[in-house]
């Protein structure tokens, strides 16, 4: 199935996607942040669906967010938490991508990043 960008619609292939709209994704410890990181779970499924249109550095700054998120497994699942147990599964990405159809898709189950990490004791 073929996703759109709700906001801008097309994927600037020549822009940081970590620039511009995972920018203090690895700001998990900094509480004066916090208001930043609103929509960063909502951009990181908008962009994992679109993750075919874009660019091999932009595929990459994906794979930068999520390697770093799972390094810090405590700091995330604190940094996410009300998001972890607010979001709504059918609605969370209104607004922020859409499917062939004009419809809003449900956060799909493999976005991983929607639930806390299970911390493993070493």
């Amino acid at each position: 199935m073929a996703y759109r960008l709700s906001a801008q619609g097309v994927i600037d292939k020549g822009l940081s996607i970590i620039e511009v709209e995972l920018a203090f994704y690895d700001a998990l410890e900094d509480d004066d942040f916090q208001w930043d990181r609103d929509h960063l779970l909502h951009n990181r499924s908008a962009y994992e669906l679109v993750r075919e249109q874009l660019n091999d550095a932009q595929a990459a700054e994906l794979d930068q967010v999520d390697a770093y998120w799972r390094a810090n497994p405590e700091a995330f699942n604190r940094a996410f938490g009300v998001e972890h147990h607010q979001h709504r599964r059918k609605a969370a990405l209104e607004g922020f991508v859409t499917d062939e159809n004009g419809d809003v898709p449900q956060i799909p189950r493999g976005h991983w990043w929607w639930r806390p990490i299970e911390v493993v004791a070493e």
